[in-house]
């Protein structure tokens, strides 16, 4: 399954916080778990916005994965989580029963 992880830095939140945030999911070794967990982590920043705003892309059969995020960082990002399919153009013309249009 893939899934797609958005975070959006709340109002006040400063880089400083952010920095020393990131510095403690090192330190945890939380990184390690998404590893053996997850078949693929990949993370994104949005370059140029403001408020700050990264996502990840997350293969894994672990549905919980998205609490990882929102309780490490839940109080200085708006985190959400999104269940994806990966389709191609063609694919989303004809949509299956059940798929996102």
């Amino acid at each position: 399954m893939w899934f797609l992880i958005t975070a959006e830095a709340k109002e006040g939140v400063t880089l400083k916080e952010i920095q020393e945030k990131r510095k403690e999911w090192v330190e945890r070794g939380i990184e390690s778990v998404l590893q053996r967990t997850c078949k693929s982590v990949e993370r994104f920043a949005v370059l140029g916005v403001s408020p700050r705003k990264a996502f990840w892309l997350i293969e894994t059969e672990d549905w919980g994965i998205s609490h990882i995020f929102a309780d490490h960082f839940g109080d200085l990002w708006r985190i959400q989580t999104y269940h994806v399919v990966r389709q191609s153009l063609a694919e989303a013309l004809r949509p299956k029963a059940g798929e996102p249009a």
